[in-house]
């Protein structure tokens, strides 16, 4: 009978398994012959012939072996790929076989009266099926194993514990205070996620002081969930200095409001959690002399409690960048004399205070060093800070070279006396309000160094009410003539200024390499500042207006399509190729405006598409984004972002 003709070593196997041959999963070769040289890597079952390959304990896992051991697994994994090699002719083989059998069984079923052959036949038969499916099990563990092998011997686990430090340490989230982003006390993130891996990597990371130098507290929008995070927290603070070692921590405590106003944190709200929470600023308060950045974005009542006014009159001698910003807003009735006394910290350069109710002059800080200034004044009341205290601030900073403000329309009153001179290289001011004046404050200043200028309006409804005349252009172009300042960037967003101020100031900004106009209201699609920076035609000899133009962005209202700002990149990229005294274009940004009194055309967005599509065909080497205007109103203050 032709089924049953198997070979030697087949018929041995199923006489030594009595006939009934249990198909395994876990490597099962039985088809294939073990060499002499090769009976010292695997151990071998004397019935079955099943190779058991060692390490399979350490398979999957970090576990970092030894430079002997990694010699071994190398021959095993080589050993694992040729016996993988050879499963493709077993499977064509095993399925040869069995076709064979089960014709020969067809043939011979009717002729067969013994009971007991006719099992036989039927068990037989019932193994060669089972050999298929177990050859192609083999082969899935086989390429797990050889994968899971070649990772084990990977050069990477033999890294030295300072490679892997520095490895770990581009593992963390970016540190951004603005954003409220960096390493947190979760077992889900890293740093602690990384010591949870294996031992190796645990000891490697309690070891890396960096990995331990920024702590980022968030707390729950509700203040009745604060308790255990408090406490949680103060823990982790404790943990971080322990492992940072010598190296200075910054922290950053958050309540996670969102980026908007929200409703205020009442006294009776906070005074339950207000035990745990001055415990930990108590426990920030005796380990001062450790951070080197403190940030602290919390209710507007948590401001009052003693804990953090005895922590502000400490001292920071390490501490670089101090910021301190309500989450709500609250006008509170405080006393004219409060004061915030920084004066000991001889380090700080950077500091962000949004404390509406504490006046400029009451806060007392080494001017003379701070590089980095941004206050934002919200909600006039009785202690406001006046524009005189803030040119105050502006005399005593002799080294501030970026200067950031938000204030509210129309609470300062017209500067006496000469303006101030600073050294600002960056100067950015968002106003609150109707939009119609800025006070006056850029006519009390005089700024020769300044290199970039941004303005931001912000209007309570999302967009100003009418289009009343404004000083804001005359106030923008007076700052820039009376500085005779060399500006690059010039961005002026939701800003009340004419076509005319506009062009006045790229006429006397020759130096400009970014241009962001989305004045209010917005430009239309052709207009005279497009016209204007547009080159004309290769023979003409006239000045081009913005030579060194790279970056250009515009705010346009329907119909959007503008071929006017496809005729300016086109032949602004085409001067540049002539050789040009031209600076290349290298993003383009088109930011659109709906109207509100006319529905847009059916096929607006495709119409878009392709005005996009041709921006770019006009650009090739550079960048074109075309994307629709978010609304910017007093509910969405970038303060909180600061």
């Amino acid at each position: 009978m032709a089924f049953l003709h198997l070979s030697k070593a087949d018929q041995e196997i199923l006489d030594s398994h009595k006939l009934k041959l249990p198909v395994r999963a876990t490597f099962l070769m039985w088809l294939l012959p073990v060499n002499q040289n090769q009976s010292n890597l695997v151990d071998v079952c004397q019935y079955c012939r099943t190779w058991v390959f060692p390490i399979k304990d350490v398979l999957g896992t970090n576990y970092m072996p030894s430079v002997t051991q990694t010699s071994e697994i190398k021959q095993l994994v080589q050993f694992a790929t040729k016996i993988h090699a050879l499963l493709p002719e077993a499977l064509e083989d095993a399925r040869t076989r069995l076709q064979k059998a089960e014709e020969a069984h067809k043939e011979v079923e009717h002729l067969i009266h013994d009971e007991m052959i006719a099992l036989l036949q039927a068990d037989v038969l019932e193994d060669m099926k089972c050999e298929v499916p177990g050859l192609l099990s083999v082969r899935v563990e086989l390429e797990k194993y050889i994968r899971e092998g070649e990772a084990l011997i990977s050069p990477a686990r033999r890294l030295p514990a300072e490679v892997m430090s520095n490895i770990f340490e581009h593992c963390l989230e970016e540190n951004d205070v603005n954003h409220h982003t960096g390493p947190r006390p979760r077992v889900s993130e890293p740093p602690l996620l990384l010591g949870r891996i294996c031992r190796p990597w645990r000891r490697i990371a309690l070891a890396t002081p960096r990995l331990w130098t920024s702590l980022i507290l968030h707390l729950p929008p509700e203040l009745t969930l604060w308790h255990a995070p408090l406490r949680a927290h103060v823990e982790a603070f404790e943990f971080w200095l322990e492992h940072s070692r010598s190296r200075p921590l910054q922290l950053t405590i958050v309540h996670d409001k969102g980026h908007s106003v929200q409703r205020p944190v009442y006294e009776v709200e906070f005074r339950d959690c207000s035990p745990e929470y001055e415990h930990l600023l108590e426990i920030v308060q005796s380990n001062a002399h450790r951070l080197s950045g403190l940030s602290i974005f919390m209710p507007t009542v948590s401001f009052d409690c003693p804990a953090f006014i005895a922590l502000t009159d400490q001292s920071f001698p390490h501490v670089k960048t101090i910021n301190i910003f309500p989450t709500d807003i609250m006008v509170t009735p405080v006393e004219p004399s409060r004061r915030i006394n920084l004066d000991n910290s001889p380090c700080l350069r950077s500091l962000g205070v949004g404390l509406s109710w504490y006046r400029m002059t009451n806060i007392h800080v080494p001017w003379a060093r701070v590089t980095h200034l941004h206050l934002a004044h919200l909600i006039p009341n009785p202690v406001s800070s006046t524009l005189s205290d803030y040119l105050q601030v502006l005399r005593q900073c002799k080294s501030l070279k970026w200067f950031s403000v938000i204030i509210t329309d129309g609470i300062f009153q017209t500067p006496v006396g000469p303006p101030i001179y600073a050294i600002l290289e960056t100067f950015e001011v968002v106003v609150l309000g109707s939009g119609r004046l800025v006070g006056g404050f850029l006519n009390a200043l005089n700024l020769p160094h300044l290199r970039r200028l941004q303005m931001q309006h912000m209007f309570p409804s999302g967009h100003p009410q009418g289009q009343q005349h404004s000083a804001c252009g005359i106030e923008i172009l007076s700052l820039i003539q009376r500085s005779r300042c060399m500006l690059w960037y010039l961005i002026l967003e939701h800003v009340p200024i004419t076509i005319k101020e506009m062009l006045a100031c790229c006429l006397v900004c020759p130096q400009l390499t970014r241009l962001e106009l989305l004045p209010w209201p917005p430009l239309k699609p052709n207009n005279e500042v497009i016209e204007a920076l547009t080159p004309q035609s290769l023979g003409d000899t006239t000045p081009i207006l913005c030579p060194r133009l790279e970056t250009l962005k515009f705010g346009l209202i329907s119909p959007f399509v503008s071929v006017g700002l496809l005729d300016l990149v086109a032949l602004r990229h085409i001067r540049w190729i002539l050789s040009s005294p031209l600076a290349v274009l290298g993003r383009v940004e088109v930011v659109l405006y709906k109207s509100m009194f006319c529905e847009d055309p059916s096929d607006m967005d495709s119409r878009i598409y392709q005005f996009k599509i041709s921006l770019q065909h006009c650009l090739p080497k550079g960048k074109v984004e075309v994307s629709w205007a978010v609304s910017k109103s007093f509910h969405g203050l970038p303060w909180l972002h600061i």
